[in-house]
């Protein structure tokens, strides 16, 4: 096969679908040849050690399509409704670990955004910031949580109820955005 395929990784991610998406993170993460050399060939044959064609090595095609899926789990523009999407794919252990988790400076057709995660006494602490401008439909936290239902959520001090099991909707920027789940 050739590892372009990996870009199915964003798709799955843009489908709401990031349990099939670190499925796909893992095989090719773990299909990369030479084993140790972190790059993908153009080329992947089941036989490794089969003398077949396996194009260029690094094959930097596949790696810049990696690149943007990984990305998309971070943060992906929705052009279809004007909308920036956050944290759609993130491992849950990341953001529950004792630390959580943060990105900073990441471009976007917006401006560059940062945000950080810390769960801290049974809710999540989500920070908002950066140079964003705006889209028209806001910003929407996906799949967080494991796609639970919040009992409640906060955004710059104030209760907010537009939101799902699979999606919070924020429409100001900087925005700190405060989950609370059912124990």
């Amino acid at each position: 096969y050739t590892p372009y395929e990996n870009r199915l990784i964003g798709s799955f991610i843009h489908l709401d679908q990031p349990e099939r998406a670190h499925e796909l993170i893992k095989f090719f993460l773990n299909d990369q040849r030479p084993q140790g050399w972190n790059h993908w060939a153009e080329v992947v044959w089941k036989d490794y050690r089969a003398a077949k064609y396996i194009g260029d090595m690094p094959h930097t095609w596949v790696g810049s399509d990696f690149i943007n899926s990984i990305r998309s789990m971070f943060v992906y523009e929705n052009e279809y409704d004007s909308s920036l999407v956050l944290a759609s794919a993130l491992y849950q252990d990341w953001v529950d670990s004792p630390t959580g988790m943060s990105i900073e400076n990441l471009p976007t057709y917006n401006g560059e955004i940062s945000y950080s995660i810390k769960k801290a006494n049974g809710k999540y602490i989500f920070s908002i910031y950066g140079d964003v401008v705006l889209p028209k439909n806001g910003m929407k936290i996906k799949n967080f949580n494991g796609s639970k239902l919040p009992a409640r959520v906060i955004v710059n001090g104030k209760e907010i109820i537009d939101f799902s099991e699979n999606e919070i909707t924020v429409k100001e920027f900087p925005a700190t955005v405060v989950i609370y789940y059912q124990n």
